[in-house]
C-alpha cells in the first residue's frame, strides 16, 4: 500500500490533493488544464493511442461489389475505389489520414473532414482539426458545423458538407474523447510523470538529515545545504561524502519512496489500459503470470473487444456518408480483417473443420467468414472425413 498520511483536521476532497498526498507533495496538474497534448506525454495512454490508431489506419479498407449469386468481388474499376483504399486526398495516403482521424477521436471524441465532390461522386476527404469545429444544433434538429478556417474566417457547414466521426457521444451529436471522459485519471497519470522525473532527475543522493552538536545559525544552515546541494545534487549524486565539525548524517527512505514510485506507475498503466480498452500487455506491461497462451488470448480479446468496434464505427460512416445512397444495395466498404486474424489462422482452420465434419457448416460459409468467394458444391453439408461408397457412408 501507498504509505501516506492524510493531515489531522484537512478532508481530501480533490483529486489534485489525493495525487499531491500519494505522490509526496509534488504539484499536480489541475483537470481543468488535461489537454490531449498533456495526456500523450504519458508513455502508457501515447502507446496505447497510437497502437488503435496505427491499426485503424494500417488494415485495407476495400470496396466490394455484391453480386446475384451471392459471392462479392473488389469493385476496382469504381470511381470512388482508390479514393476509399489508397488516396483520400491529394496530401495524404489512406493509412495517414486513418491514423490522424482515429487519433482525433479517442483523444477528442470527433474527427472531421470535408466532402469534396465532383460530378456528384464524394472523391475527396480533407482533415480538419477537431479544435477549429463547433457544432450547433438548431431548433429544427439540423446540425450545423462552424468551422474557423486557417485565415482565421469561421464559415458554417451542414452534413452534406463535413464527415463527422463521433461515436461516443451523450447527446447524439458531440463525441466524447479520454480527456473529456477522464480528465482526473489522467491527471493522476501526469502527476506521477512529473513526479517521476523530481525523484530521478534532481533528487540529491544521498538525501538524509544533517545533524550537527551546536546551534546554528540562519546563515550557517542556509550556507551548508546549498553547499551539500551543489556538492552531491543532479549529476553529482552518489559522491562519498566527507563529514566535519561532528556532524552526523541520517539517511532518509529514498528507496522506499522509489518503491512507492514503482507501484504509482504499474497504477498508471492499468488505468490507462481501462481508459482505452487495451490489454496492459500491449501497452508492454506484463506480471510473472503472463504466459504465451495468455498473452495469445489477450491479443485476441483486443482484436474483438477493443479493435473491431472501431472498425464497424468507420464502415458504417464510409457505407452512410462516403457512397451515394444509389450504391448502398450493391456496393459496400469493409476492413480486410483477416490480415491481424493471421495468428490465430490454425485455431480457426481447425474450428472451421469441426464445424464442417459434423455437419454444422458448409465450406461456402466457412470461406465467406474467410472473406473468399464461394466454390461450386460447397454448399453442401457433408463429412469430408467419410469416403463416398464407403464403410463410413451415411444413409
Amino acid at each position: 500500500m501507498w504509505p501516506f498520511k492524510k493531515p489531522k483536521n484537512q478532508a481530501i476532497t480533490t483529486s489534485e490533493e489525493l495525487a499531491k498526498y500519494l505522490l509526496g507533495g509534488i504539484d499536480t496538474i489541475a483537470i481543468k488544464d488535461v489537454t490531449p497534448e498533456k495526456a500523450m506525454t504519458v508513455p502508457a495512454i501515447n502507446r496505447g493511442v497510437n497502437l488503435v490508431s496505427d491499426m485503424v489506419g494500417m488494415l485495407p479498407l476495400k470496396l466490394y461489389e455484391k453480386k446475384s449469386d451471392g459471392s462479392r468481388r473488389e469493385a476496382k474499376e469504381h470511381r470512388q475505389y482508390n479514393f476509399i483504399h489508397k488516396k483520400p486526398n491529394e496530401y495524404q495516403d489512406a493509412y495517414k489520414f486513418r491514423y490522424m482521424m482515429q487519433r482525433h477521436v479517442v483523444l477528442r471524441g470527433n474527427a472531421y473532414a470535408f466532402k469534396i465532390r465532383v460530378n456528384g461522386y464524394l472523391n475527396r476527404l480533407i482533415p480538419i482539426h477537431p479544435d477549429r469545429v463547433q457544432i450547433e444544433q438548431n431548433d429544427d434538429f439540423e446540425i450545423r458545423y462552424k468551422v474557423r478556417m486557417p485565415s482565421g474566417i469561421q464559415k458554417e457547414y451542414t452534413r452534406k458538407d463535413i464527415l463527422h466521426i463521433g461515436p461516443k457521444t451523450e447527446d447524439g451529436i458531440t463525441g466524447i474523447g479520454i480527456v473529456k471522459e477522464a480528465p482526473e485519471s489522467i491527471a493522476m497519470c501526469i502527476a506521477a510523470e512529473r513526479h517521476g522525473a523530481m525523484l530521478f532527475g534532481n533528487g540529491a543522493i544521498p538525501g538524509g538529515l544533517l545533524s550537527f552538536p551546536e546551534n546554528l545559525s540562519q546563515e550557517d544552515i542556509e550556507k551548508i545545504r546549498d553547499s551539500w546541494q551543489t556538492t552531491f545534487g543532479g549529476d553529482n549524486k552518489y559522491k562519498t561524502a566527507v563529514l566535519d565539525n561532528n556532524a552526523s548524517y541520517n539517511q532518509l527512505g529514498t528507496d522506499n519512496e522509489k518503491a512507492q514510485y514503482l507501484e504509482i506507475r504499474s497504477f498508471q498503466v492499468a488505468e490507462a489500459a481501462r481508459l482505452l480498452n487495451v490489454p496492459p500487455i500491449l501497452l508492454y506491461h506484463s506480471d510473472a503470470t503472463s504466459t504465451f497462451a495468455s498473452a495469445k488470448e489477450l491479443v485476441l480479446s483486443f482484436l474483438k473487444f477493443s479493435l473491431d468496434p472501431w472498425l464497424t464505427v468507420w464502415e458504417q460512416v464510409y457505407n452512410q456518408e462516403v457512397l451515394n445512397q444509389e450504391q448502398r444495395g450493391r456496393y459496400y466498404v469493409e476492413f480486410v480483417r483477416q490480415g491481424i486474424e493471421r495468428l490465430d489462422l490454425l485455431s480457426r482452420v481447425d474450428a472451421y473443420g469441426k464445424l464442417i465434419q459434423n455437419r454444422i457448416i458448409n465450406p461456402n460459409e466457412a470461406r465467406e467468414k474467410e472473406n473468399m468467394n464461394p466454390y461450386d458444391g460447397g454448399d453442401e453439408f457433408l463429412n469430408p472425413n467419410i469416403t463416398p461408397g464407403g464403410n463410413n457412408d451415411v444413409e
